[in-house]
């Protein structure tokens, strides 16, 4: 069974994991979670739940990931960065650069099915 995060520090990082991931939906062009939600067969109370740092294992995270076509660890490093004081000033950077990687990739995809 999970165990829900008991101190204050966990509650914390799950809710800036929550706010990292919504900066990226946004950033995504997805200002809706219902669309966001709807679009990629998430239902809208777990994306909420998502997005508030509650509710989130790994698979939940990896699904995420796909999704934001970003890996695990590039989310995770991005966490890290957003958690650290000393490299909190990085954290815009690195999001602005996986997100625009990932919409270079989606550009991508859609022109080579669009070919087909």
């Amino acid at each position: 069974m999970p165990r829900n995060p008991t101190t204050q520090l966990e509650k914390e990082l799950l809710k800036n994991l929550g706010f990292i991931l919504r900066e990226i939906r946004v950033d995504h062009g997805y200002t809706s979670i219902d669309g966001f939600a709807k679009e990629n067969g998430f239902s809208v109370s777990i994306c909420t739940r998502w997005e508030s740092g509650k509710n989130m294992n790994i698979l939940s995270t990896m699904r995420l990931c796909n999704t934001f076509l970003i890996s695990l660890a590039e989310l995770m490093d991005l966490w890290d960065t957003f958690n650290n004081r000393k490299t909190r000033h990085l954290y815009q950077s690195k999001k602005k650069e996986l997100v625009e990687r990932a919409q270079l990739m989606l550009e991508h995809l859609n022109n080579t099915t669009e070919i087909k």
